[in-house]
């Protein structure tokens, strides 16, 4: 074949430019990936200016609005709606009282609170939960029914936040719908829900758990004895009392219980306490130990030194602790016992607050 012939049969064969069609193919995609990304880059910026700009202004219309009702107030594009609504939550649960009157004010002026009901549909999770906070702190009853599904939801983060907002809108009708799910609902955090709780009113609450506790199984007993204890009244001891009084009662619920006497028990309950200082179960042990800690009386230093011969390490602690704090056993009281006690487990317990006794008695004292 003549050279000259070549470029003739190069150039009719296609498959010869396949290559040089493949890469210039590539070469354009990939100016056009490039042009993509760069419009992206672009467009997020901007986006987040936008965003900074819109969080800028409405932070000092909102801290504004909790002086004085604004009147004329700038639209809220749809595409500000999941910033706006993140800003006013986040300054609904910074404040308390009367200022947040003018927030509420402020939503229903710019017509905030109906985009929340509408975002209650919608199928992202965060918008949901942004709706339900809002429309909880505006306390918005049009949305009772919505919020009441949620609160049954699987996902718990919905569920606790449609809690929290019927309690913010009507806690009594709420405490009778939520009570209940408390004792069940294993997966919601329980200090969101002694949060929860603590808004609804330590009276109502008190009164609701006594009512569901008495037919209440064993673990929805100790997680309603543990929202007594958390609740902070005083009104939880009866309760406490009338469940210790029960025969044959578990001893979860005991050790629950003894938690809740060392916060609110009384002298009256002294000997309601020491009956489970000999307890077979060491945390029951403990429990009680930890309780006469902070009623106890003389006649308990015998009882307390007792529990430092106790099986358990942890319950000969608290025993030396609870000498150690009750102000009738003295520096020298306490130092004696650690001298001539028999057992070295209990002289070892007794060790560092013999010591932390000492020095506290070679500090000067002011004055």
């Amino acid at each position: 074949m003549a050279a000259a012939d070549i470029p003739s049969i190069v150039s009719a064969d296609p498959m010869v430019w396949v290559p040089f069609y493949a890469g210039g193919g590539a070469v354009i995609v990939a100016i056009v990936i490039l042009f993509v990304i760069a419009g992206v880059q672009q467009a997020t910026i901007a986006r987040h200016h936008r965003s900074e700009q819109f969080r800028e202004v409405w932070f000092r219309l909102l801290i504004k609005s909790m002086m004085k009702t604004t009147q004329e107030l700038p639209p809220v594009r749809h595409g500000d709606a999941r910033d706006f609504f993140r800003l006013w939550n986040y300054l609904s649960e910074s404040i308390r009282g009367d200022d947040r009157n003018g927030l509420n004010a402020t939503m229903r002026l710019t017509g905030m609170d109906r985009v929340a009901a509408t975002m209650l549909k919608s199928y992202r999770l965060d918008d949901r939960l942004m709706a339900v906070v809002a429309l909880g702190h505006v306390r918005e009853r049009a949305v009772w029914n919505t919020l009441e599904q949620f609160v049954v939801s699987r996902t718990p983060e919905l569920s606790l936040a449609a809690a929290r907002s019927l309690i913010r809108i009507d806690s009594q009708a709420a405490l009778a719908i939520l009570i209940p799910l408390v004792g069940i609902r294993t997966d919601w955090s329980f200090v969101k829900v002694a949060t929860m709780l603590n808004e609804a009113g330590p009276e109502q609450v008190v009164e609701a758990l006594a009512h569901a506790v008495r037919e209440a199984s064993v673990d929805a007993t100790v997680r309603f004895v543990r929202c007594l204890e958390a609740v902070g009244s005083p009104g939880a001891l009866p309760v406490v009392r009338e469940i210790l009084a029960r025969e044959n009662c578990d001893s979860q619920v005991v050790v629950a219980c003894l938690r809740c006497c060392r916060r609110y028990a009384t002298g009256q309950d002294l000997g309601m306490v020491r009956a489970y200082l000999a307890h077979p179960h060491h945390l029951i042990r403990l429990h009680a130990v930890l309780a006469l800690g902070r009623i106890g009386t003389e006649e308990d230093e015998p009882l307390l030194i007792d529990r430092l011969a106790d099986d358990e390490w942890w319950v000969r602690y608290r025993a030396a602790e609870a000498l150690a704090g009750l102000s009738f056993v003295s520096t020298d009281t306490l130092a004696r016992l650690h001298a001539e006690h028999p057992l070295q487990q209990a002289r070892d317990v007794l060790a560092p607050f013999v010591a932390r006794r000492a020095q506290r008695a070679l500090q000067p004292t002011n004055g």
